[in-house]
Order: structure tokens, then sequence, then C-alpha cells
């Protein structure tokens, strides 16, 4: 997307798939006049929040991770692309955080997340370099679908009606996440894209009315 982060052990680094997530609701926001509000689900370094604020300067952003050492770099980073007004940044867990007061006292136009989704049989066979990084950030669970339940099982209470969620899932969990949306009965139309190399990398649903 253009920007330049600071990354080290402490975050997951950004990859190139990430941008096809950021690119679809940037291309959502521009279709919707007026200030946004945004969720960002486990935020890393920032890059998915900076983004989005650079491509959307009305935008006011929420950018969450369970990790205060991810956010410190986070933190780094908006500062560095001058977004930091725009963001507030806040360690929780995504179970909680979505219980808390702060969120309920609001609803949000759009919640973006790039989860932990690699089955966690698959963590030792990834390649060394992708095992240096943090493990609370590549840990999906047994299956890989842990956090995308959560995410899709809570999201509907806290977006507005006419609202999107979409998230960045892994090679082959297409057909689960699809029948966990429909499963769920809070969502519209349901999107995926695919990366570069031809794999089902986002998802997008809107919230029904």
């Amino acid at each position: 997307m253009g920007l330049c982060l600071y990354v080290d052990e402490r975050v997951l680094i950004p990859r190139p798939e990430t941008e096809i997530l950021v690119s679809a609701m940037i291309a959502n926001a521009s279709a919707r006049p007026g200030g946004l509000r945004i969720l960002d689900v486990g935020t890393g370094c920032g890059n998915i929040a900076i983004a989005l604020a650079r491509a959307c300067p009305r935008a006011e952003i929420v950018a969450i991770d369970i990790s205060q050492s991810a956010l410190d770099v986070a933190r780094r980073n908006a500062r560095r692309h001058e977004v930091f007004h725009q963001i507030t940044f806040i360690c929780d867990s995504i179970e909680e955080f979505l219980k808390s007061d702060f969120c309920r006292a609001r609803k949000f136009d759009m919640i973006i997340a790039n989860p932990p989704y690699i089955p966690r049989r698959e963590l030792k066979r990834l390649p060394a370099d992708v095992r240096q990084e943090p493990k609370v950030a590549l840990d999906g669970g047994p299956d890989g679908l842990r956090w995308i339940r959560v995410i899709i099982d809570e999201a509907p209470g806290h977006i507005a009606p006419g609202g999107h969620l979409a998230m960045e899932i892994g090679d082959g969990q297409k057909s689960q996440v699809a029948v966990l949306l429909e499963h769920r009965g809070a969502y519209g139309e349901i999107t995926f894209t695919r990366d570069c190399a031809g794999v089902d990398r986002v998802v997008t649903a809107s919230i029904l009315s």
C-alpha cells in the first residue's frame, strides 16, 4: 500500500495478501459519504489501521491487540505516518473487548481483521523465518478457525446495519468460513476474493438491516 513500516520480533511482518483486504475496505469506504467508525482486530504493527486512516482521513479507527508490545510498534508507525490522532489503540482480546462498555457504547461501520488462522498442527511445518514471528499472531487453534468463529459470531452486534465485516482467511478455509457466516444468519452478501496465487484469501460480508 506504499507504506514504510517499522517491524521487529514483536509483530507479524505484513504480507502482500493483506493489501487485498485493505483495498476491499477502502473501496467500500469510498462509497460511504461522511465519517466512518472502523474496528481493526489484531492490529499488530498497525498496517491495516494506518493504511485505512491514510486513505480515509475522516475515519475514526479503533485498533486492538492482545499484545501490548505489538501496540507499541503500531503506535510508532501511526506517529510516523501522522495518523495517530485518528486511531485509538487498545490492549485487549477480541472476546473481552466486545464485552466492554467502550465497545457497547458504539457501533462500527466496518470490522476488519487479519486474525491468526494457521491450524496449530501446522505451526511446526512453517518456514523457518515465519516460525520466528510471534506465535500468538499465527496460532488459529486446532483447525485454524478459533478466532474467525469468535469474530463471525460476535461482530453483528457491533456493526451498524449495512456495515461490513472483512477478514483475511487461510488457504482451504473458504467453505468452512462460508458455512459459519451463513449459519450465523446476520450476514447478507458474502464475497470471497482470491490472492495472486489463486487462493480465496479475503472474505467480506454485509450486515443485514
